[in-house]
């Protein structure tokens, strides 16, 4: 099969991604996981059958010099009257290329190293300026939309630090990446029955997480999950950091099971919820 032209995949990407969909997610994103099956959902989307890896599918359309000029000077974005923002398949490459790394990408020319390696181009990328622009341009794009009344999500910028004014939203942004699931699933093996104990996990977690090299990604997913649970939050089973620490059990968030709930009160009058299953 040829490869998808990147308007095939920027149209397929944007339904996939950025727009509420059948299942009705609404929610604000505040990550992107982008991968194989990902890219395999948006080839079906663009009417394409995945024959061949989707990933270097979407290598072969969009790793060119002009993608590469749009990375360091930024794309325009289209009116909001158009139906996609003509940026975002760009922005994408970013995020594989993020996720699919098997170490911190955070360390000084780790990530140009990175996209160098993975999209075969011998040069430097020293001036990826254009990523951050590109990225706060979609924000307000999405924000434009959802003022017109149309079914697209909101975009949530995180806060990076200072002096990550080029890939900084995009090593953020890209939760889980494949380093992400590597270490957590390192730290539950043989404790499993984590999983059963929210606050031991956190607990246990927590200093784990600061002297692993976690990502950034991981780092904001776990602090936002924690600071949930530790409100009195017990609505998390479909959070992006439990989402994750489930799969790397090799259980399924979205599996369903009879049970009843039970209801109590702490001492400090917040409620307790107790799920029974029954087998």
């Amino acid at each position: 099969m040829d490869a998808p032209g990147i308007d095939e995949w920027e149209r397929a990407l944007t339904e996939l991604l950025l727009m509420i969909g059948e299942g009705g997610d609404a929610s604000p994103i505040r990550s992107f996981e982008v991968g194989f099956e990902e890219l395999g959902k948006a080839l079906k989307i663009a009417g394409r059958m995945a024959d061949g890896d989707p990933i270097n599918l979407f290598k072969a359309s969009v790793c060119n010099d002009a993608t590469f000029d749009v990375l360091r000077s930024g794309g325009a974005l289209r009116p909001p009257g158009s139906d996609v923002p003509g940026v975002f398949a760009y922005l994408v490459l970013t995020l594989v290329v993020a996720g699919q790394a098997g170490e911190d990408l955070s360390l000084s020319g780790a990530y140009r190293a990175k996209l160098s390696d993975f999209s075969g181009a011998a040069r430097s990328f020293a001036d990826l300026s254009g990523v951050h622009r590109m990225w706060l341009g979609l924000e307000r794009w999405l924000e434009q939309k959802k003022n017109l009344g149309l079914p697209y999500r909101q975009l949530v910028l995180p806060k990076i630090p200072e002096g990550w004014n080029h890939i900084g939203y995009t090593l953020k942004l890209a939760f889980p990446a494949r380093w992400d699931e590597t270490l957590l699933t390192r730290f539950l093996a043989g404790k499993r029955e984590l999983i059963g104990d929210v606050r031991r996990f956190t607990a246990e977690f927590a200093p784990h997480v600061e002297r692993a090299s976690a990502s950034s990604g991981m780092r904001d997913a776990f602090d936002e999950f924690r600071s949930a649970f530790t409100s009195g939050d017990r609505f998390l089973a479909d959070h992006r950091f439990w989402r994750l620490a489930l799969r790397c059990t090799g259980r399924d968030s979205r599996a369903r099971d009879s049970a009843s709930i039970e209801c109590a009160f702490d001492e400090d009058a917040r409620p307790v919820f107790t799920a029974v299953r029954f087998d």
